[in-house]
């Protein structure tokens, strides 16, 4: 069992990505469930790439920057 880490310069670096990927991730599932639901026709394949290329930005910034400041 992983220990809770009660501050964030003590995270590892993968264990910050985890977490934010995860939260990128839920929100990317929210939307898909929502244009389905919903039928929305300005939902569509082309945003929904942007805005996982966009997530895959974010998570390799945050790594390299954890790593440098390590």
């Amino acid at each position: 069992m992983v220990p809770l880490v009660h501050d964030l310069a003590e995270m590892p670096p993968l264990r910050l990505v985890q977490l934010v990927i995860g939260g990128n991730f839920l929100l990317c599932a929210g939307t898909l469930v929502g244009c389905f639901i919903t039928g929305n026709p300005a939902c569509t394949g082309e945003k929904v790439s942007e805005q996982l290329a966009l997530v895959t930005t974010q998570a390799f910034a945050l790594y390299f920057a954890e790593q440098g400041s390590r």
